[in-house]
Order: structure tokens, then sequence, then C-alpha cells
């Protein structure tokens, strides 16, 4: 933790290749940063990505906890996926609480359907997220 200013910027990182699509798809939307992926195997057909939105030292403009924002981002996301991927081929769900000020999220999906889950994530970033029907 520092002291000074601080502002989101998307990095380059090595990742599986056949969850690139995916990740770089995620990395589309803003504030939300991926933690860690995996792209699963032919047996075990589970790909997953660990995702953070927002930054627990946000400070929000109405003095709201970043918890709420992650909380609607939470179903937000939800809601736009079951629009798009049947709910057998995915799931989202919160995989922790880090302190009292951040969720982290957990994005499992069938890794058979990468492209198709990689085409509905860059549709879903197309449309902007704004918490706390904030402008």
């Amino acid at each position: 933790m520092t002291g000074h200013a601080q502002t989101f910027v998307k990095v380059n990182a090595p990742v599986d290749e056949g969850i690139a699509s995916v990740v770089e798809a995620l990395n589309r939307i803003p504030r939300l940063h991926t933690i860690a992926s995996c792209q699963g195997n032919d047996e075990y057909h589970e790909a997953s990505v660990w995702l953070r939105f927002g930054d627990w030292m946000e400070k929000l403009p109405e003095g709201r906890p970043i918890l709420y924002d992650q909380a609607e981002f939470y179903c937000w996301f939800h809601r736009e996926l079951f629009k798009r991927i049947p709910p057998e081929n995915h799931k989202l769900t919160v995989d922790g609480v880090v302190g009292t000020n951040q969720l982290d999220f957990k994005l499992k999906f069938d890794n058979r359907v990468m492209e198709k889950m990689a085409a509905a994530i860059r549709e879903i970033a197309a449309h902007l997220f704004l918490p706390g029907g904030r402008p």
C-alpha cells in the first residue's frame, strides 16, 4: 500500500494459450482485473478465471463501501452471462473475501465453449456497467 494516487492499467501477463481469448475479453471490462486463470485439459474440461472488481482502496463518490459495487457487478455480470451462455456451461461464484472490503470471484466454465465464452464476454464488455446508477 502506498500513499500515492493509483489508477488501473491493463498489463501483459503470461496465461494458458487456450484461455487467452477469455482473459483478454474480461480485461476489456473497466475496473475488472483477472488474478489467475487455467484453461483446464481434455480430461477435466473445467476452465477457470479468478476475478476482482474494483479495489478496496477506491474512494467512491457517495462514500459507499466498494463491496456494494462488487455485489452489483456480480449480479450484473452473472445476469449478462446467463443471457448468452447456458447455465450448465458456466458458474460464477464468490471465491473469497479479502479482509472486510474485497470480494474475489471465480468464473468456471466448460473449456469446450472457450471461444463462445470469449465472444459473450466481449459482447458484455461493450456495455458499460454503472454501479449505484451512477452516470
